[in-house]
């Protein structure tokens, strides 16, 4: 467990180098409440799990309940915020836009919320990465993590639409995944392939499509497309199976790569 733990904080500093890395050295904090109803896709997700977590948190602390939130702090840290986050946030960072500021901010936020939130399991190593950060310039900074107010709730970053919606994207990540792990596939285990899937229903459909470039992303796949089955007849003759068909819920996977003829 202790090795463990170990682990987890050179997870914890990595995550942050590398997160500090994509703000870059002129990056400027912001000074007012982010509104995520303005953001990308994933930045909303982020900030309204960030403040279920903060109150999940804040109700074990009052109940004396340290392991629990303890744990609530970690699971939000390890898999929503390094295994998701980061990972979906990385396109935006490839062109100078909107979309990448939106990121830099909520990454930013992320930071620098989620250490006050971890301070009191870890102390030190907390301490060290927060003063790292950036500040703000219209601001006067704190001299320690230690006389920062505990982060609370903000009640217009939560989002159950957007929880929801990335709760499928999240399970087809896992599907897509699997298949890519399958027996048949371990030898081009590093290739990236092109993927499909095929929904039952309209609703599942208008649920996922929005969100190809973050399964795309998390998925590690070349191209990703979502479409209503019975019309899926335009890539039959294009794309050559290597998979078998695999259904989850409503929408049904395939892998494919391109055929020689293509």
């Amino acid at each position: 467990m202790v090795v463990g733990y170990r682990q987890w904080c050179n997870k914890l500093w990595n995550a942050v180098r590398f997160a500090m890395m994509k703000l870059g050295d002129g990056y400027t904090p912001p000074v007012q409440t982010l509104r995520p109803e303005t953001m990308t896709f994933s930045c909303q997700w982020i900030l309204s799990v960030l403040n279920k977590t903060i109150s999940n948190t804040v109700d074990s602390l009052n109940a004396f309940e340290l392991s629990d939130a303890a744990n609530t702090v970690y699971a939000w840290w390890q898999y929503q915020f390094c295994d998701v986050f980061i990972e979906a946030i990385k396109p935006s960072f490839a062109a100078d836009n909107q979309s990448r500021i939106h990121a830099q901010d909520a990454l930013w936020v992320c930071l620098e919320t989620g250490l006050r939130l971890l301070h009191p399991f870890m102390p030190y190593i907390t301490e060290e990465l927060w003063q790292r950060l950036p500040s703000s310039q219209d601001s006067e900074r704190k001299a320690s993590i230690m006389i920062c107010d505990y982060p609370s709730s903000i009640e217009m970053w939560t989002n159950e639409k957007v929880e929801t919606e990335m709760d499928m994207v999240l399970a087809t990540v896992k599907t897509l995944r699997a298949l890519r792990a399958a027996e048949s596939l371990k030898r081009q285990r590093n290739e990236k392939f092109h993927a499909f899937a095929l929904s039952g229903n309209a609703l599942t459909l208008g649920i996922v499509k929005p969100h190809e470039l973050e399964i795309r992303t998390l998925a590690n796949l070349s191209s990703f497309e979502v479409m209503l089955r019975g019309e899926d007849k335009a890539f039959v003759v294009c794309w050559e199976e290597i998979e078998i068909w695999i259904s989850y819920n409503v929408l049904y996977f395939i892998l494919c790569k391109l055929c020689p003829s293509f």
